[in-house]
């Protein structure tokens, strides 16, 4: 089943990788998407490769390096966009993203601790690091919501948002399966076949209103 599931990872992430560059192609001149959609597309094409990795190499710390590597680029292209309507973000919406995202990491650090004996640095490295990532992407999902909730864009962009949040809540849940000796397997891998899912949504709806 383990092996299934990594595979349908692979597949899936390889399609939205290829879905997120074409698109982004088509997108034209458009600068302040075009950065955006090009991070996404970056992060995609990594997720792909850490992915595969999982899959043909039984040596976790790398494709979990790798993955990391994706999150930080997705989260970038979410605060790249949330940063450019920064100020349609009032000082209530801020303090409760903030709150959140602290909320969230202490909850993501509490369901990661006490980590296992015998693990070496670079694997209490990642398994700190998916929690404190998580929270932020969760932060920066929460962010474009309250932005793009309503609007022209409101179904493109409310798609990556719900991808950003399907990826945090599948780290979480592979970060703690990790941590306690279990994995979680298929219903961590639903979300983030879901939040692939969702990201391709939004590209294919932001070539939509292009058109």
């Amino acid at each position: 089943m383990a092996t299934l599931s990594n595979g349908l990872l692979v597949v899936m992430s390889g399609a939205a990788s290829f879905v997120a560059f074409y698109s982004t192609l088509k997108l034209g001149k458009n600068e302040r998407i075009g950065i955006t959609y090009l991070a996404f597309s970056a992060a995609l094409t990594i997720s792909f490769i850490g992915n595969a990795l999982s899959l043909l190499i039984d040596y976790t710390p790398l494709s979990d390096s790798v993955i990391l590597a994706a999150y930080v680029l997705a989260i970038i292209a979410g605060f790249y966009l949330t940063w450019d309507f920064r100020d349609l973000l009032s000082p209530k919406r801020i303090v409760l993203i903030v709150f959140s995202g602290v909320l969230i990491l202490v909850v993501s650090l509490l369901a990661v601790v006490p980590l296992p004996s015998g693990m070496n640095s670079l694997e209490v490295s990642l398994a700190l690091m998916f929690p404190v990532l998580n929270s932020i992407m969760l932060s920066v999902a929460l962010g474009l919501a309250v932005l793009f909730w309503k609007g022209d864009f409101a179904k493109a962009w409310m798609s990556f948002a719900i991808g950003l949040l399907l990826f945090g809540v599948a780290g979480a849940g592979y970060a703690a399966g990790m941590a306690h000796g279990g994995m979680l397997g298929i219903w961590v891998d639903l979300f983030w076949l879901w939040g692939y899912l969702a990201i391709v949504t939004g590209f294919r709806e932001t070539r939509s209103l292009q058109a």
